[in-house]
This record gives C-alpha cells, structure tokens and sequence, in this order.
C-alpha cells in the first residue's frame, strides 16, 4: 500500500479521494475562510477532487492550524527578536453550508 501511495503522489495525476498533506491543509484554509457568499463544500470538494460526504466527515475531526487570542507567554530574545507562545483554537467556516 505505501509503495502504491508513493507511486501516486510521484505521478502527478490526482486519485479520488485522496491528498497529500500539504493540499489538504489548503483545503482546510480554505474552508475556513468561506463565507456566506463565497464558496461551499460542493464547490472545494469537487475542487480538490474529494466527495463532498467525506470532506464534512473528515472537517468535524481535522482541521488545519488556527492561531487562538491568548498569549500564553511572551520573551524577548538578547537579539531583540520577540517570541510568543500562543494557544491554538479551532476555527469553523463561518459559512453555514460548510458546518451541515
């Protein structure tokens, strides 16, 4: 099966029904960023070659990284250089067509 995935990811063509990490985090960006008037899951599904089913499935368990408000805490490096530690949140797409 893995030197199947491999073969697939190396050739270029697109299989239904499945991606590689980096395009489903595409994915999910951009199914965070959908409004009301913008895209739907049919439209994103059909775009990154998914079943619209398996992408509502697959959105209520995984979801890309979203930065939350908090700052957890927050240091200045001797370079001047500010770090900050922050919380994640999970974001949903403010597009009621995207939750259903």
């Amino acid at each position: 099966m893995r030197l199947q995935s491999e073969h697939q990811a190396l050739s270029g063509v697109p299989v239904h029904n499945r991606l590689l990490a980096s395009t489903l985090t595409d994915l999910l960006d951009e199914r965070k960023d959908m409004t009301t008037g913008g895209k739907t899951t049919g439209g994103l599904s059909k775009k990154y070659g998914i079943d619209e089913d398996l992408l509502k499935r697959l959105a209520s368990h995984v979801n890309s990284p979203s930065i939350g408000d908090t700052v957890v805490s927050r240091h200045v490096t001797a370079d001047g250089e500010q770090l900050m530690l922050m919380k994640a949140a999970w974001v949903e797409p403010s597009a009621k067509d995207a939750s259903s």
